[in-house]
């Protein structure tokens, strides 16, 4: 067992394979020198380069180095590999089925011919077009063990309802109708399963760590809101109870299969916020009543980009909204789409068909945020919680309903749709996004220091707006932190 991990060690996990001129990069994991060249190298990878494992990502593609310890440790291993092989065999000798007088050892076993031969019986399978298609392995006192027992013929079929290998004669008698594949198929399937799973230990792990800071931070809360309870000091209080009780957002749990059934939050939120609409109603009801003139100051608006920054919004992705095409990183603030399917746990809210994923946040008032957009097919937009999840109708596509308006490349033209009218619009790749909820303004920006405007919309909006982004494959969209902008001013 011990002997097994250690040997795990050394397996590429894109082949999974030994490694072949191993190669290291600068986040630690090693990889075979064209495994990594090769998946770096595809015509959907762009920068930033990611490590395949742990999906840190790199601006610039590492220089790749040959590993001369780890090089050097995995020819060591093949000798001590080889030679354990040896003695094995030395040890439990296959002979030759075909050979009569003299036994001579058998280099390789026939899958079809269920024998083994030597090196002298074995030519045929090489020369003759009889024998060549047939399937060799190396040598094996354990070669009957792939005929089936009822038959008599080779197993190459799985059944997949009951787990097991079979031949062609059970397939039509006592697996008739079952789910079958070739066992070649199913070995693959295993294979790659067993990869999927090793990396996600490794994201288990690593959250594991984050939710152990989690729960030493909430301690640390909870020992300063107990200070803040016992103060007299009213104004002290009503100011740091805000930045105090403000609770984080834990960061990538879409592994986590959440249990809704062991969660008070889907009975306490829906409740609470219903009870909070009925008061708020009443009480919007009575102001209307009462007031029959309100004169509106209309404010102005910003026009440079510092005046904007005033009314940054700090935004994260909802991991129960995400498609399962999309990828959440760096803090759930950058989404990609790579080519890859991620298994995540059924949710109500969550784009079944298209590459959508929408921010916790539901904003009213004024805010302001801003996006760094790459690849060839992106949109940022913003959407009332009511737009459709499931299916691939309009009422789930950003742009194409009254829900949700959009901004938009497509690879060829810059695009900005509501409600499924189009309104083409000047290109940019880092976009500033302005909303002025009550006085129903919605404006993307061109990111510079005098913001040039690329689209307007005014417009009555209802309902709190929550930012949306749609991602095809190889393209992805990153919330840019106020650390961030704050660098470039």
């Amino acid at each position: 067992m011990a002997e097994s991990e250690h040997h795990e060690q050394f397996v590429c996990s894109i082949c999974l394979d030994a490694l072949k001129e191993p190669v290291t990069i600068p986040c630690g994991h090693s990889y075979c020198l064209m495994c990594i060249n090769d998946c770096w190298g595809q015509k959907e990878q762009r920068p930033p380069y990611r490590c395949p494992q742990c999906r840190e990502s790199f601006t610039q593609r590492p220089l790749l180095k040959k590993n001369t310890l780890l090089s050097e440790m995995m020819e060591k291993l093949e000798k001590t590999s080889l030679h354990t092989a040896s003695c094995s065999q030395e040890n439990s000798c296959v002979e030759c089925d075909v050979c009569t007088t003299e036994k001579n050892r058998a280099v390789m076993s026939c899958l079809q011919c269920l024998a083994s031969f030597c090196e002298c019986h074995l030519q045929p399978h090489y020369q003759s077009p009889v024998f060549m298609k047939h399937k060799l392995v190396k040598a094996t006192t354990q070669v009957q063990e792939n005929v089936c027992v009822h038959h008599g013929k080779l197993m190459e079929i799985y059944c997949q309802d009951d787990n097991q290998c079979i031949c062609y004669l059970c397939m039509i008698d006592y697996h008739k109708g079952h789910s079958v594949v070739s066992v070649e198929s199913e070995w693959t399937k295993k294979k790659r399963i067993s990869a999927q799973e090793k990396a996600e230990m490794y994201r288990a792990e690593n959250l594991n760590r984050q939710l152990g800071q989690e729960l030493a931070d909430l301690r640390q809360r909870d020992t300063e809101i107990s200070k803040l309870l016992n103060t007299d000091d009213q104004v002290h209080f009503l100011k740091s109870f805000q930045s105090v009780c403000d609770v984080p957002i834990v960061q990538d749990l879409v592994s986590i299969t959440q249990h809704t059934h062991l969660s008070f939050k889907d009975i306490s939120i829906p409740t609470m916020k219903k009870a909070l609409e009925d008061v708020c109603m009443q009480e919007t009801d009575k102001i209307s009543q009462e007031v029959s003139n309100v004169h509106i100051v209309h404010l102005s608006q910003p026009n440079i980009r510092s005046e904007f920054l005033k009314y940054f919004c700090g935004l994260h992705l909802d991991p129960n909204t995400v498609n399962s095409d999309l990828i959440l990183s760096d803090g759930n603030v950058t989404v990609s789409n790579i080519y890859m399917t991620v298994a995540y746990p059924d949710h109500p809210e969550r784009f079944d068909v298209y590459g959508n994923v929408m921010c916790r946040e539901g904003l009213r008032g004024r805010c302001y945020w801003e996006v760094e957009c790459r690849g060839d097919n992106w949109s940022v937009a913003v959407s009332y919680k009511g737009i459709g999840r499931k299916g691939a109708g309009h009422d789930c596509r950003l742009g194409f309903n009254k829900k949700s308006w959009r901004l938009g490349y497509d690879g060829q033209n810059f695009c900005f749709v509501h409600n499924k009218a189009q309104v083409h619009v000047p290109a940019a790749s880092r976009i500033g996004v302005y909303l002025d909820h009550r006085a129903g303004i919605l404006a993307f920006y061109k990111i510079s220091d005098t913001m040039t405007l690329i689209h307007r919309v005014l417009t009555t909006f209802t309902e709190p707006l929550y930012p949306a982004f749609g991602i095809a494959a190889g393209s992805s969209v990153t919330i840019s932190g106020k650390e961030r902008i704050q660098k470039d001013l």
